[in-house]
């Protein structure tokens, strides 16, 4: 994750915190063990929660 993805990421997580949805919704980053992250972005109760079509990228790194 380049600094600039982390950034956006906390300013948006910033942005929607409001002392109550930083309660109930929010980030999750999780290692995985093969080895990996899992990132999951819970957008309820967001401006993007009507989001239709969202891209999705996922990147595989098998580098050892």
């Amino acid at each position: 994750m380049s600094s600039d993805n982390l950034n956006w990421l906390s300013e948006w997580y910033q942005k929607n915190c409001d002392g109550d949805w930083e309660h109930y919704y929010g980030v999750k980053i999780e290692t995985l063990d093969n080895p990996g992250w899992s990132l999951l972005i819970d957008i309820q109760d967001s401006p993007q929660q009507n989001i239709k079509n969202i891209t999705w990228h996922f990147i595989e790194n098998n580098k050892n």
